[in-house]
């Protein structure tokens, strides 16, 4: 070989040398960018980045976990499945990839799938609290509470000032019926935190359960005072002043849920509150909001009727009991409905 042609060959050498670990060196940059952009709440550029980064030659697990979970958080779970999978293939012994994996499919509602995941997260790193709490969550969903609460106690016990686990915990206990030790774990939540509104909201709702409703109305209010959006508190709020008759501060609570969270529930109550202070075609507004949203909701189309009948439009009354008693398997509300379709039968 001539000193000319070996010249050339080692420059091409070189260079291509030079252009791999240019390459490499642009891909770990975009990578950099990519965990910064995450890091900032940035998720689609996030992706972007991550996506050079792949496409430069940086195919290792952690890229491609990262990239899983920043299509978790704008809720592209599809994407998010396949990325960490593809993390796992190429490194099957960091649990957060296995997480991931659940939480993706625990908001795609395939809670089978979710529990599988988070039962490996579990196998990998056993000592990583979160995935305890959030394979907790996922048996609450699918109504396992002796196996939530078994996944929160172990969360517990890994961080005693889990906060969210004592509150989740609670919820399991309240749902079991087990009044005494829901109000214990979300005494300690708002004990760990005094400003947690799930938890004080939560005990809210179990005082007003057993009838404590002015115990119950201070944690509606504090959980409003440090979420002001939270349309659940409201409606324990106006359920609080319905029972003590208080129509018009009830009104104004279900209209404050309406405006966070129009649910028919809230409709539902709000139309029962303008039935008691006979304000008949307001009811007859919220009852219509809440059918449309329900079209099962047999007491709404209860009250609905006794509203048409009060405003003597017995062709309206007849139609909404008829379609309630289709609905209804209360032996009560049926002898109720059928006297009250002989009574306007017989006018």
């Amino acid at each position: 070989m001539s000193y000319l042609k070996y010249h050339f060959k080692v420059i091409n050498v070189f260079g291509l040398c030079l252009l791999i670990a240019l390459t490499f060196r642009c891909a770990g940059t975009f990578f950099k960018k990519g965990n910064d952009h995450f890091k900032n709440g940035d998720y689609k550029s996030a992706i972007a980045d991550y996506n050079h980064a792949i496409a430069l030659g940086r195919n290792d697990a952690i890229t491609y976990g990262n990239r899983g979970g920043a299509y978790l958080m704008i809720k592209s779970y599809d994407s998010a499945i396949a990325d960490f999978k593809k993390a796992i293939k190429n490194n099957p012994n960091i649990s957060n990839f296995y997480s991931g994996l659940g939480s993706a499919f625990y908001y795609k509602g395939d809670y089978e799938k979710s529990i599988t995941n988070y039962n490996k997260a579990v196998e990998v790193n056993p000592d990583m609290v979160q995935n305890y709490y959030e394979r907790g969550k996922t048996f609450v969903k699918k109504g396992v509470y002796d196996l939530a609460i078994a996944d929160f106690d172990k969360a517990i016990l890994i961080n005693p000032k889990y906060e969210t686990a004592f509150n989740n915990r609670g919820r399991c206990f309240a749902l079991q019926g087990n009044y005494e030790r829901a109000i214990f774990d979300f005494n300690t939540a708002i004990t760990i935190n005094p400003k947690d509104a799930n938890a004080l909201f939560n005990r809210g709702f179990e005082y007003y359960q057993v009838g404590e409703i002015d115990r119950a109305l201070n944690d509606f209010n504090n959980a409003i005072q440090y979420d002001s959006t939270y349309a659940a508190a409201y409606q324990g709020q106006g359920n609080v002043f319905y029972k003590k008759n208080d129509y018009d501060r009830a009104i104004l609570s279900y209209g404050r849920a309406i405006q966070f969270n129009q649910k028919s529930e809230s409709f539902y109550s709000r139309g029962l509150a303008f039935n008691k202070k006979n304000e008949h075609q307001n009811a007859i507004s919220d009852f219509d909001a809440a059918i449309e949203q329900n079209p099962k909701n047999e007491n709404a189309l209860f009250y609905r009727g006794l509203e048409y009948e009060k405003m003597q439009n017995n062709e309206k009354a007849i139609a909404d009991f008829k379609k309630c008693l289709e609905l209804t398997n209360d032996s009560s509300q049926i002898n109720e409905i059928k006297s009250f379709l002989q009574r306007i039968n017989n006018k």
